[in-house]
Parts: structure tokens; C-alpha cells; sequence
């Protein structure tokens, strides 16, 4: 009987095995295999193939393609018995959404040396067992772990990367971490630990990369930091230590990344990096500092990103910062710099190229116009950003006049930012509607050869309207500002208006829209993909936002660092600014996606107003919207100041790399007062039948549009001479802009469409009609000024009858901007929307530059709601 049972045995050994050791193959061992069981159900791995050995490679076992970030497999050592044993090594488990907790039962693959569970959807606590591993490297990074770390995992000496970055880890750290003698990675950012660094840590030599960001340390930062002179990363954002900045870290010279911002304490000194020649990225913002920029930063000439801002910096820009025209990035924002924007740092952003080709116009008035106008792309590598931003730059020099030039960001950079107006220098050009005057596109590029902000030829088409909505419509100061933050134009409750926000915004960008107010965009998004080079987010929740206001939470702006909404010309008095928040870049499943937690700062006028505001937490979900009101807003020089920065908090790599940072949907900001009347006490809303009002009105606008247009026939009728045929040309354009449309009867469509009905449309015509009158080729028909008055004031009778002056036209001029008018038609009846320069659509203008025939791109964009900013400084 036994002899039976014994020969069964041996035949299915014999079957089982024989083919295998045939092969060659050798087998991972039994017990591994069951622990892998084990550990599979415990994390929630269910689609491991055990029919297979786990040491074979199989699909299920090794991924067949290993994209970065999603690797899959399990890997083995099979080199143990004479090359008949394998023992598990490494497990790889990444963005697999697993759902389970992290197993202990890992103790039993005894030669197991890396666990990497990234971006998963484990939960639970590290396991204290795994410190009889031989591990070397432990990656829970992204998920949902809790607890603290164990002490006993300093008694793996073999360790030398320990990533716990993302979770929601807790408590101090211990002290025994200090004994990890092999260590070489600790990646701790974004959890939620307390108390000081422990002085063991200085033993920590062999460490080359330390974040320790987005936490709730106290103390000071350590000076043993300067112990770790292997150190090439050294990351303390947002950590809650507070300064100095030790000025031992100057002795890491291997340091090629060091990031640190928002630290607490007091103000102290730059502190000394002249040593540390190999930095790529240097970030030391909202540290307190104070004094002049050391001058030794210019000899740091590898530098990619330089981030100073938000710091109480003075004095000049050193002169050998020349060295780093090689930076892709330059941050200075929100300092108290002083002296002249050195030329080099505007002129070396400005790797330009237009976007078109005007066979007629030489290349010296092509440079002319890249630089006064601004219609201009990067070339040659990708484009240098420098923000200059918040800082008291010597006012009065053409560099600073502007908002915007090229790649630089110069909003508030004039030591004469504040006056008795309330609106910083750059804007004087945007000066309250009841102070605006005009100057000539001439007048611009003589005064100003860098006149970006000034889109001629991107917006000729609607320059025209933009008179008549700036001078007409809107004289009184505002009480009400709406914005659709990263949106396009929507009514919502009937009857609120929000403005368009589309402009694709960047690094440095000052954007200012026709409606009185603006925003300042800073910083880009670090360690991210191109994809992540994104200011405007599409709503991607999964749960869709059922609400009045729903149209409002379709996009929303996003920024890396700091975005400051600037409204201008609003009445003094209380406000009531209600900010609307819904998170849609994150998910609502349980997957890792749903695990980003975004934290940032908001201030009015200066004042903080939400502290580590966290948009999920605030609206109980994501998807959801929620808005909250700031009352008793204080304006006293017609000006409000929305800013939104990100303060080091929050994740930073969730779902991938590069998603963080402030999300704003819409602002609104709304008098808690009767604002005044325009018509000395009559309700706004009231249409009052005198014509008092109405006259002044029509005085000024008039006037203005009177005197353009006369100009332009001077120009045309060569009375005024030119610094280039670009000039010319904008005249030729915008008369023939009028032309045509009167030719079709459409004079109306000067007339801003968003305006809607509500205005006099017998009073735009008469100032329309004026306007022709005075520019009519015929010296017996323009009218004398005491007529355009007695005609404007509603005195004398316009003639029905307006003379046609298209004879000055050329023909083949009128007729391309027919073509072209009828093309911008049709895309407007289309719905078209705002394109971002680089959807610049191309259509043929023949003969618009010269009598010959050119082929040129078109120059102006495809839709009716792009924003432009009229300079008239």
C-alpha cells in the first residue's frame, strides 16, 4: 500500500516538475508564492495569474510595456541554488488604483529589496514589520496612508530611498531615522507633521535629495543641514519651519536644486550661496529677506529658474546679472527694487516673430512693429519670462510705462504706483473713463518702441467700437465688476453679466481687458510636463454642477504660484466680493486621482482673507460649487486687489506632476450702496428724456472719434508724414473699417454687440453721422465746429443725407476688407469664441498694403469677444 502511494507521489512530481526542469526554468519558491496570494489580496491586486509561476515573466507578472510612472512587475533573483531557486525582489505596483491596505505579509518574501506602491488608493499604516527587510527602497508615495512612521524602520540599514510623499501621515519624526546610515533619498513633502527636524538627522551624510515641503514643522530649519554635503536637492516649501535660511547651506556645493518659501520668523539677511556655482533652479521666495540681491547670484550661470519674489529685497538689479540671460525664468515679484529696468532683461525676452509676412513693409518696419504691437511669437527655443511685477522701479522710463513687454511682466513696478488716482503707473494709459484722452498709434512708437500692450492690427476691426464703448457708454466710475474666470462671456440669474477671461495667460503676463479691470499671472509650473503649462482648466469632474450658476464652473483660471485680479475705476465705498470655487481637476472615485489636495491664500486689498483654503474640503466634495462672499470691502482709491497664491501647501504631483496651485472660477465685486446717478439723481435704470447728458456725452465721444478720423484722412491725403507704411496702414484700415459698413448699411455694428440694446441707437447715429460729415472729402460739406456742436447737442438737424467719401478708397482695398468683413461675419453668427494667438486663422488681403497684389495672413482673429487693452497714456 505504501509502495502505491509512494509511486502516485513520484508520477505527479514527475509530471508537474519534469517539463519545467526541462526547460531549464527555475521556480520561484512555495512559500513566496503564497505569499504573494496573500499580499495580492490585501492590497487589492486581483489579476495575478498564480496558473503561472510569478518568477516567469508572464503579463499578468511583468507589464509588456513599461511607461514611466506606470510600471508593472514583479521581479526576481533567480540566481540562488545553482540557478534553480528565484526569491522576490522587487514589487512595482504604480497608478494601479489599488484599493486595499499595505501589507505586512511582505515580511515573508525574505529577499525582498524594493516596494514601490506609488499613486495608489492604499490605505492604513506602514507596517513596523517591514524593518526585518532587506529593503532598500520604500515608495508609498500618493496614496492615503496614515499614522506615523514607525521608529523600526531604522533598522533597515540597507536603506537608501524612503518616498512618503502625499499621504496624510502624521505625528513627529523619529528620532532613529537618524541611524539610517545608507540613506540617500527622504521625500516627505505634503503630509501633516509636527515638531522640530531631529538632531540625530545630522547624521543623516549620505543624504543627496531631502523635501520635508506642505507640512506643519516647527523651529528653526537646522544648521547641521550643512552636514549633508552629498546634498544635490534640498526642497523646504511651504513646511512651517521658520528662518533665517542658514548660511551654512552655502557649503553643499553640490547642491543643483534648492527651493525654499514660506518661512516664518523674522526678517533676515540673503543668506551666503556664492559657493554653489551648480545650481540649475534657485527658489528662496517668502523668506523675509531683506537688503540689496547679492552679486555673486550673477555668477551662478547655469541657473534655469531664479525666484526671489515676495521678499522685502531693495536696491538695484546687479549689473552682472547680465551673465543670466541664459534663465528661463526670472522672479522678482513683489520686492522693493528700485533704480531703471536694466535693458538687457526686457530686450533678452524678446525672441520675436510675427506671425505673418507683408511682402510691401521692409524688415526694419516689420522690427518697428514686432515691438511697438506686440503680435509676436517665440523663436529659437522656448520663450524667457521674467516678472518684474509689485516692486518701486524708477518711474517715467518707456520700460515701466507699459503693463506688459514681451515675456516681462511689468504690472506695479513704478515707485509712483499709488496716487491721488488709486492706479498704478503702467496703467495711466487706462486711466478712469472721465480722464481718457487719445494719442496716435505715431505718437505711440516715437515715445514708445516697446507698445505691446497696443493690439492694432488684433483687434483694428473692433477699434472703432471700442470708442464708442469707452467713450460713450461708460464715463461714470463702476460699482459692479463680473468675471468668468478662464471662461467665455455668460448671463447667469437672468440678467448678470460676466466678462470674458480667455487670454491663455503664461509665466509672466499681465492681461488687461476693455472693461476696467486685470490680472497679473506668475510662476510656472515646476517639474511638470508641457501639458501642464495650462492657466485655463476644463471642467473634468465627473460630477457635474447642478446650479443656477452652472455656466460659470464650465473653466476656470488656474496659477503656479501667484494670479492677482486688478479692478480699476469702481466708486468708493463698502464692496462685497463673493469669490466662486468648484475643484474640477480632481476626481471623485477612488482611484489616486480623487487623492490631490489643492491649498493656497487669498487676500483682498491686502488683507488675508482665506488661509490654507482648500476648494474640496470648503464645498464638501469635488464637482461642487461653492461661492464665499468677503463683505465690507474697503475701496478708497477706486481700485480693488483680488490675489491668490500658492503658499508650498497642498500635493503637488496629483494625479501627475504639475497640478497645483490657486483655481479661481468667477469673482464678482458689487457696491453694498446705492451707487450715485449719472443724470445728477436719477436711478441708472430710469431712461431720462433730457438731453443734457446725453450732449456731453456726445461732445466727448464725438470729439474723439471726430478727430481720429480726420487725422486719418490727413495721413491718407499725405498732410501728416509717416515713420513707416505700417502707420499708414493702420489709417487705411480703419477708414476703410467705416466705409465698408456704412457701404452695407451696418453702421450700427460699430456698436459693441455686448452691449446689447441697451442704448440710444438714435443718438450713436447722430454721433456716427457727425463723424462722417467731418471727414467728408468735400471741404463744402464738412460741417464747421459750431454746427458739430449744435448737431451733437440735438440744436440743428443732422442731414439726412451723409455723402459717400468711399471715392478716396482704393477699390481693391475696400473690396479685401468687404471679404474679410463678411468672413468675420459669418464666424461671429457661428459663435465663434476667443482663440489664443497660436490659432491665428490665414485668409488672402489683396492689395491692402500697396496698389500691387500681396498675399499676407491674416492679421486680425476670427471672433467678436477677443479683449484688447487701448492705450492712451
Amino acid at each position: 500500500m505504501f509502495f502505491h502511494h509512494r509511486l502516485l507521489f513520484l508520477s505527479l512530481v514527475s509530471a508537474i516538475c519534469l517539463p519545467i526542469f526541462a526547460s531549464g526554468a527555475p521556480l520561484l519558491e512555495v512559500s513566496e508564492v503564497e505569499a504573494l496570494k496573500e499580499i495580492g489580496q490585501k492590497l487589492g491586486k486581483n489579476d495575478w495569474n498564480f496558473e503561472v509561476d510569478p518568477c516567469s515573466r508572464e503579463e499578468s507578472w511583468v507589464a509588456e510595456i513599461q511607461t514611466n510612472g506606470f510600471e508593472k512587475n514583479v521581479s526576481c533573483d533567480c540566481s540562488f541554488s545553482n540557478a534553480t531557486v528565484c526569491h522576490v525582489v522587487s514589487i512595482m505596483l504604480k497608478s494601479e488604483n489599488l484599493t486595499g491596505t499595505v501589507p505586512p505579509e511582505l515580511t515573508r518574501l525574505r529577499f525582498l529589496q524594493q516596494i514601490d506602491l506609488s499613486r495608489n488608493y492604499l490605505s492604513g499604516t506602514i507596517p513596523p514589520e517591514w524593518s526585518s527587510l532587506p529593503l532598500v527602497n520604500i515608495s508609498l508615495l500618493g496614496n492615503q496612508l496614515t499614522g506615523p512612521i514607525p521608529k523600526d524602520l531604522a533598522n533597515i540599514t540597507t536603506l537608501k530611498s524612503l518616498v512618503l510623499e502625499f499621504n496624510q501621515l502624521s505625528g513627529v519624526l523619529p528620532p532613529e531615522l537618524g541611524n539610517l546610515s545608507s540613506l540617500e533619498r527622504l521625500y516627505l513633502t505634503s503630509n501633516n507633521f509636527t515638531g522640530e527636524l531631529p538632531k540625530t538627522f545630522e547624521k543623516l551624510t549620505t543624504l543627496k535629495e531631502f523635501l520635508i515641503g506642505g507640512n506643519n514643522f516647527t523651529g528653526k530649519i537646522p544648521d547641521f543641514i550643512q552636514n549633508w554635503t552629498n546634498l544635490t536637492r534640498l526642497f523646504i516649501q511651504g513646511s512651517g519651519l521658520d528662518g533665517p535660511i542658514p548660511s551654512g547651506i552655502g557649503a553643499l556645493k553640490k547642491l543643483t536644486d534648492l527651493r525654499i518659501s514660506d518661512l516664518n520668523g523674522n526678517d533676515s539677511n540673503f543668506p551666503l550661496l556664492e559657493n554653489l556655482i551648480n545650481l540649475e533652479t534657485l527658489i528662496l521666495r517668502s523668506c523675509n529677506l531683506i537688503g540689496e540681491i547679492p552679486l555673486y547670484l550673477g555668477n551662478i550661470t547655469q541657473l534655469k529658474t531664479l525666484d526671489l519674489s515676495f521678499n522685502k529685497l531693495s536696491g538695484v538689479i546687479p549689473s552682472n546679472f547680465t551673465s543670466l540671460e541664459i534663465a528661463t525664468y526670472i522672479y522678482l515679484t513683489g520686492n522693493l527694487l528700485t533704480g531703471q529696468v536694466p535693458g538687457w532683461l526686457v530686450n533678452s525676452r524678446k525672441k520675436v516673430l510675427l506671425t505673418y509676412l507683408v511682402s510691401s513693409v521692409d524688415s526694419a518696419s516689420v522690427h518697428e512693429f514686432c515691438l511697438c504691437y506686440g503680435n509676436c511669437q517665440c523663436i529659437g527655443g522656448p520663450c524667457k519670462f521674467s516678472d518684474l511685477s509689485y516692486n518701486n522701479f524708477t518711474a517715467g522710463l518707456s520700460e515701466v510705462s507699459n503693463c506688459q513687454s514681451g515675456a516681462v511682466n511689468l504690472f506695479a513696478t513704478s515707485s509712483k504706483a499709488n496716487d491721488t488716482t488709486g492706479i498704478v503707473s503702467c496703467l495711466k494709459s487706462s486711466d478712469c473713463p472721465q480722464n481718457k484722452f487719445m494719442r496716435s498709434p505715431s505718437k505711440a512708437c516715437q515715445s514708445q518702441k516697446e507698445e505691446e500692450s497696443f493690439h492694432y492690427f488684433k483687434e483694428i476691426y473692433f477699434l472703432v467700437q471700442s470708442f464708442l464703448n469707452c467713450y460713450f457708454f461708460f464715463q461714470a466710475l463702476n460699482y459692479h465688476l463680473h468675471i468668468n474666470c478662464g471662461g467665455k462671456e455668460v448671463t447667469v440669474d437672468g440678467n448678470t453679466r460676466y466678462d470674458a477671461d480667455t487670454d491663455v495667460a503664461g509665466p509672466s503676463k499681465f492681461f488687461i481687458s476693455r472693461n476696467y479691470w486685470g490680472f497679473s499671472s506668475t510662476g510656472h509650473f515646476l517639474d511638470g510636463g508641457s501639458s501642464s503649462e495650462t492657466y485655463i482648466r476644463q471642467n473634468s469632474a465627473i460630477r457635474s454642477i447642478n446650479d443656477s450658476q452652472a455656466p460659470l464652473y464650465m473653466q476656470a483660471r488656474l496659477s503656479p504660484l501667484s494670479l492677482t485680479y486688478y479692478g480699476f475705476c469702481l466708486g468708493n465705498g463698502n464692496y462685497t466680493v463673493k469669490l466662486y470655487f468648484a475643484e474640477i481637476m480632481f476626481n471623485d472615485d477612488k482611484t489616486y486621482s480623487s487623492l490631490g489636495r489643492r491649498i493656497f491664500n487669498v487676500y483682498i486689498q491686502g488683507k488675508l482673507v482665506l488661509k490654507d483654503f482648500n476648494i474640496e474640503v470648503a464645498a464638501d466634495g469635488v464637482g461642487k460649487a461653492i461661492t464665499i462672499p468677503i463683505v465690507n470691502v474697503s475701496v478708497t482709491s477706486n481700485t480693488v486687489e483680488i490675489r491668490f497664491i500658492w503658499a508650498g501647501k497642498g500635493t503637488t504631483a496629483l494625479p501627475n506632476k504639475g497640478v497645483y496651485g490657486p483655481l479661481i472660477s468667477a469673482i464678482s465685486v458689487d457696491a453694498e450702496f446705492t451707487p450715485p446717478s449719472e443724470g445728477g439723481g436719477t436711478p441708472p435704470s430710469e431712461k431720462s428724456s433730457s438731453i443734457t447728458a446725453g450732449a456731453v456725452i456726445g461732445i466727448i465721444a464725438g470729439a474723439v472719434v471726430t478727430i481720429i478720423l480726420i487725422l486719418g484722412i490727413l495721413w491718407w491725403k499725405g498732410c501728416l508724414r509717416w515713420e513707416s507704411t505700417l502707420e499708414q496702414a493702420l489709417v487705411h484700415l480703419i477708414l476703410i473699417t467705416v466705409h465698408v459698413l456704412k457701404e452695407k448699411e451696418n453702421l450700427m455694428d460699430l456698436v459693441d454687440p455686448r452691449l446689447g440694446s441697451d442704448f440710444n441707437k438714435k443718438e450713436v447715429m447722430v454721433m456716427i453721422n457727425v463723424a462722417l460729415l467731418c471727414t467728408a472729402t468735400s471741404s463744402a460739406v464738412r460741417p464747421t465746429m459750431s454746427s458739430v456742436v449744435s448737431m451733437l447737442e440735438g440744436r440743428a438737424a443732422v442731414p439726412d443725407s451723409i455723402p459717400n467719401s468711399s471715392d478716396s478708397v482704393d477699390e481693391a482695398k475696400l473690396e479685401a476688407m468687404r471679404n474679410y468683413y463678411q468672413y468675420s461675419r459669418e464666424q461671429s453668427n457661428e459663435g465663434s469664441t476667443s482663440q489664443s494667438q497660436s490659432q491665428i486663422q490665414s485668409m488672402s488681403i489683396d492689395g491692402l498694403w500697396t496698389g500691387s497684389s500681396t498675399s499676407a495672413s491674416d492679421l486680425y482673429p476670427v471672433n467678436l469677444d477677443s479683449e484688447y487693452l487701448i492705450t492712451t497714456n
